[in-house]
């Protein structure tokens, strides 16, 4: 153990007395340039690779070390840029470096500093232990987690220690139930959390479904964090007393609101907050603090253990619930995703460079609120024995299983849901946001490739697992029957299928493939490869994924009333892409479907321009798509409905082309645009 303590506590301290010295030594000549200055760096830099490299930390480009600080004293956003593109290219390890010396700036004290950066995207950035804790997330601890060195002494430490040990017996599910309890208390909900931004929850026209209106901070921000009860007053960057100081909190809806300010203020808008206020005006003070680090999803800065981090969001949305008799009513619902790329500044986590949860962003809630649930119930009522079967593919956080099963808790509350991602990180993330939202008895996870149609193993399970690399159609149908309490032996290949609805989120950005030769253009291909992972690449086309779905969906889905939703982007939309996702479809099962794509696609030259990080990538983007005869790109959702009864004529499949009018209210996947929510429904029902 000494030996491992040793070299962490030899770079804690370099870290610490590098910035200083470069400080000093700059100090007796002030009338130095930045030029100098940077040549500076760039030497220290240099230095810097040999000390680093014993701990694993080698090859830094140049300039690792931050540029100088601007007027105000606080590093230049070209420092943070530099950083996040090392962490990008060259892994988390490499970047430490340089985002320590950003918050260990030139002149500033670290701590309790008005200017200092608050975002969590730093701390996170700047701790070695970063991989370890995106490990834990989602993971409840078996056993206490070990001293972050927080501050206290000994008889609370001691305290500390037996409420980590009381949460571990009380087993993964309770353990996630009592974090339910301090959101209810909280009031962490689409609602509260509206209001205390000042946006209008009068009608649905606004931002119906979730937050989509705030935007976590990134590395490197000047933004600071709001005040506990900041209200309205937070949108004109007013008041003060923020989560990042002390407050006093009065009756029971002020702690309400205080508690639900800090968790706002951590875990949507990514900013640190002091452990000292989190006792005071958090639900559950200490006890929730130590919750929040046993479920991974918050740690003690490692830098200044006085501030705790957010390693993840925690989403709040509404769901309509549906009723036979009754108007619909909202229920909320929270779902845990990794934290936006724009915070992460890359797209894997973890010591195995897992890739990231999907955060829930416009495309995911355009299913949520475009699904045509009571069209389907209507098509299908009397025809459904028990409860309906979900299928999610490429579930991410789980988001369309799980809203769909609150949506349908009253109309059919024995429905259930089986969840397939390729990544087993979204697999363990799924099953958490199941417990959290009262499903976990509903909701099976499966590990699956959808473009080889094979299951994969969950790591650390045993090789000659009979579930390892067999038929993806075979086990999901198993699982199905399985969840339905049916006979698996005499139904799983010769009774009807079993899924009533299949939804799925595919990635779909046309990434431009790496080429063997990486250095021929500088590692372009290669940075952006790794800046679109795992969640959002759909393969060179943008399509792989969809065949694969659409390949698949006919071996799964009800013969008849069975629904697919799709959301993606879609290539080239057109009557042609109709025909060849027809293609793809190659299954006598009957069907017919819709696509909605926007009323002006973007031409490929602007698609392009928004993939781009500079001018280099846009043309490198750009002779992609023309090489692939990419010319227009849309987003869009895809329905599809299998019936029973179809003529002899017609092809087995039918889709066709629907144009969504662009309005006041944005376009088809804009999450408050009512306007194009009603005519999808509306053009479906026709249908």
């Amino acid at each position: 153990r000494h030996h491992v303590m040793l070299p962490t506590l030899i770079l804690t301290l370099l870290l610490l007395l590098l910035p200083r010295f470069l400080a000093s030594s700059s100090a007796e000549n002030p009338a130095r340039h930045s030029s100098s200055r940077r040549s500076e760096a760039a030497a220290a830099a240099a230095g810097a690779t040999t000390r680093w490299s014993c701990f694993g930390i080698n090859a830094l480009p140049p300039l690792a070390l931050a540029a100088p600080p601007s007027s105000t004293g606080r590093p230049t956003s070209s420092s943070y840029d530099h950083a996040r593109s090392v962490r990008l290219n060259h892994g988390h390890s490499a970047a430490v470096p340089l985002y320590r010396s950003l918050l260990l700036r030139e002149g500033s004290n670290p701590i309790n500093n008005d200017e200092e950066d608050l975002s969590a995207a730093t701390r996170i950035a700047a701790a070695i232990g970063s991989p370890s804790r995106h490990d834990a997330a989602c993971r409840p601890v078996v056993g206490p987690r070990p001293n972050d060195g927080g501050e206290g002494d000994d008889k609370e430490q001691e305290e500390q220690q037996q409420q980590h040990d009381d949460i571990n017996d009380d087993g993964a599910e309770k353990m996630i139930q009592k974090l339910r309890t301090v959101l209810q208390q909280s009031g962490y909900d689409r609602i509260n959390v509206a209001n205390l931004f000042g946006v209008a929850t009068e009608n649905m026209n606004s931002y119906p479904w979730g937050p989509t209106y705030l935007t976590p901070v990134g590395a490197g921000s000047d933004r600071q964090p709001p005040p506990l009860s900041f209200g309205t007053e937070y949108a004109d960057d007013s008041g003060d007393g923020g989560c990042g100081g002390e407050g006093e909190h009065g009756d029971a809806g002020t702690m309400i609101n205080t508690s639900l300010s800090c968790l706002v203020t951590m875990f949507l808008l990514g900013f640190i907050v002091k452990r000292s206020t989190l006792e005071q005006h958090l639900f559950g003070g200490n006890s929730t603090i130590n919750l929040l680090e046993s479920l991974g999803l918050a740690f003690p800065c490692e830098i200044d253990p006085s501030y705790i981090v957010p390693y993840v969001h925690l989403f709040p949305m509404d769901v309509p619930v549906l009723s036979n008799n009754e108007d619909d009513t909202m229920e909320s619902i929270v779902l845990v995703t990794d934290l936006h790329p724009a915070a992460l500044s890359r797209t894997t986590v973890g010591t195995n460079e897992d890739g990231a949860v999907m955060y829930i962003g416009p495309d995911s809630l355009a299913l949520v609120q475009h699904l045509p649930l009571k069209v389907e119930l209507k098509k299908s009522h009397n025809r459904i024995e028990g409860g309906r079967c979900i299928l999610d593919l490429c579930t991410g956080s789980g988001i369309q299983a799980i809203s769909t099963l609150a949506a349908l808790g009253r109309v059919d509350p024995n429905a259930c849901a089986v969840c397939v991602d390729v990544n087993e990180r979204a697999t363990r993330f799924v099953t958490f946001n199941a417990m959290l939202n009262g499903l976990g008895d509903r909701v099976q996870v499966i590990k699956g490739d959808l473009i080889t149609c094979r299951s994969l193993p969950m790591r650390g399970e045993d090789d000659c697992a009979t579930t390892q690399g067999e038929d993806l159609v075979g086990l999901l149908r198993r699982t199905a029957i399985l969840a339905q309490n049916q006979d698996v032996s005499s139904t799983a290949t010769t009774g009807p299928c079993p899924f009533d609805i299949i939804l799925a989120n595919p990635p779909f950005i046309p990434v431009p493939p790496r080429k063997a030769d990486a250095k021929a253009d500088g590692g372009m291909r290669r940075s952006i490869d790794l800046r679109y992972g795992l969640f959002s690449s759909g393969g060179a086309d943008g399509e792989v994924c969809l065949r694969g779905i659409l390949r698949m969906v006919p071996q799964l889905l009800r013969p008849s009333g069975g629904f697919v939703g799709i959301v993606s982007e879609f290539m080239n939309p057109s009557e042609d892409l109709c025909r060849k996702m027809e293609q793809w479809w190659s299954s006598e099962v009957c069907a017919r479907g819709v696509l909605f794509t926007n009323e002006h696609a973007l031409p490929a030259s602007i698609y392009a321009a928004r993939r781009a990080d500079n001018e280099d990538e846009y043309n490198l983007w750009n002779d992609h798509l023309n090489e692939i005869r990419i010319s227009s790109v849309s987003p869009g959702l895809l329905f599809l409905r299998t019936e029973a009864d179809c003529p002899t004529s017609c092809r087995e499949i039918h889709i066709h082309h629907s144009l969504v009018p662009k309005t006041e209210g944005g376009s088809i996947w804009t999450p408050h645009n009512t306007l194009s929510i009603h005519h999808t429904k509306e053009h479906w029902m026709r249908a």
